[in-house]
């Protein structure tokens, strides 16, 4: 019997029994759909998380790097470990791929970070060439916007559309307009400061006071970290306004050394957070004699933390996985016992033994090709219709979060290395069932029952 053969029978017991090969292709990816739903959803809100995390950049990260305990939650003074010198941050970073620029320049009260227009050029909406004689260009922050219009718009909005609406309103008193600080610093607005302009994290009941979603407990824990106030560099910063600066804040404090330093992308920044000897504010690493702090772009603390929430993911889905398999291998071991009479006929035709397990793996193969394609699309339309469901609190959760001047389309749908795994075990499944069904299979089975 031809491998062509056997895929023809294969194709024809399929046909023959229309109803029992639907319903199993049905429950055998129902199992693996849900697996596919929760990947699918998670990997979605990552890779939104990731896209406007680093769209004022262009994926570049931007941190400050300091020896100086002014203001550190990570480098206490029980540590045994020396400060680094500044040689030593420098080449600690240039090691991962940093890009030094220089030292730290702080200006103004609110200790704005003084930063080209090429690195933050994304979050930019106000034509810098617009800049007022002695104003300062500056991305601002909620924090800082709150203080200098004197009122915190968003903070009686309750609903979605209650916080869309107050949202444009801020950014209309907001864009393009001059400001003068109680210190005389004179801003001038040119866009948002991105990461966690009004939200610190994504569960819709930023958005939506009176949310109560499931969702939420997760949500809640993709944290946006804040940044700085940032002044842009055009050209003109002898003639800056800028103020008297507070002696006292520890932004602007005198350091023993504070630089910049520009990654080129998550993967150079993430690899200078895991193995690097800079600490970070909100995950404590051993062995860290400096401090980091995140200018802009993406955090490479959250990417850590999104990806110990992933592996979470993957085992509770492995787990359901375990669940689908001893389905699929109950469920074969009833079919081929539903099937002796065909099978004592293969053997009256001449078939050999090793023959009916490639017809029958081949008979598996096509039900567990149409049971990935039904959880792959059951899962696609399960997070399609949240999506849609939802496109308002998600959508207006990413634009505070991130201080977009728009409402983005979100539909979260994202593909990773655990989908493409679990699609692999799925397709594996036709080796364990003719396995376990070998017995069953034998010609001395079938005829014995025969």
């Amino acid at each position: 019997m031809r491998l062509k053969d056997m895929i023809h029978l294969s194709l024809k017991n399929v046909r023959t029994q229309p109803k029992r090969s639907l319903l199993v292709m049905a429950v055998m990816g129902a199992i693996f759909g849900l697996v596919f739903t929760l990947i699918f959803w998670w990997q979605g809100m990552v890779n939104y998380y990731a896209e406007f995390a680093g769209r004022e950049t262009d994926g570049k990260i931007v941190f400050a790097i300091s020896n100086s305990l002014a203001g550190s939650a990570v480098v206490r003074p029980e540590t045994d470990l020396k400060m680094a010198s500044r040689a030593e941050m420098i080449a600690d970073a240039e090691k991962f791929g940093g890009k030094m620029l220089g030292d730290a320049r702080q200006v103004g009260m609110y200790g704005g970070v003084v930063l080209s227009a090429d690195l933050v050029k994304g979050a930019i909406e106000i034509d810098l060439s617009r800049t007022p004689a002695a104003a300062m260009p500056v991305l601002i922050t909620k924090l800082v916007a709150d203080q200098l219009v004197g009122e915190d718009y968003l903070k009686s909005a309750t609903s979605v559309a209650q916080k869309q609406a107050t949202y444009e309103k801020y950014r209309e008193q907001l864009l393009g307009k001059t400001f003068t600080d109680a210190r005389g610093g004179k801003y001038f607005v040119v866009g948002l400061a991105r990461n966690g302009f009004a939200l610190h994290d994504l569960s819709f009941r930023g958005v939506e006071k009176a949310n109560v979603s499931v969702l939420n407990s997760l949500l809640k824990h993709m944290t946006v970290y804040s940044q700085p106030l940032i002044v842009i560099d055009n050209g003109k910063s002898q003639t800056w306004q800028t103020g008297e600066e507070l002696s006292d804040n520890y932004l602007v404090s005198e350091s023993l050394d504070k630089l910049i330093v520009v990654f080129a992308n998550r993967k150079q920044a993430y690899g200078y957070f895991k193995n690097g000897r800079g600490g970070f504010a909100n995950v404590d690493l051993p062995g860290r004699n400096y401090n980091v702090e995140l200018i802009a772009g993406m955090s490479p603390e959250m990417e850590y933390l999104m990806k110990a929430y992933g592996v979470i993911l993957n085992i509770a889905c492995a787990a359901l996985s375990v669940v689908a398999i001893i389905v699929i291998v109950f469920t074969s071991i009833r079919l081929v016992s539903q099937d002796r009479q065909n099978i004592a006929l293969y053997y009256s035709l001449g078939a050999t033994t090793g023959q009916v397990r490639k017809l029958y793996w081949c008979y598996f193969g096509i039900i567990m090709a149409g049971a990935v394609v039904f959880a792959l699309l059951l899962a696609g339309a399960v997070d399609l219709g949240f999506s849609i469901a939802n496109q308002g609190l998600l959508a207006t959760a990413m634009m505070l979060a991130f201080g977009l001047p728009d409402l983005p389309r979100i539909i979260l749908l994202g593909w990773n290395l655990a989908s493409f795994g679990f699609v692999i075990i799925m397709l594996l499944m036709p080796l364990l069932c003719v396995w376990v069904n070998g017995r069953q299979m034998r010609r001395a089975a079938v005829t014995k029952v025969a």
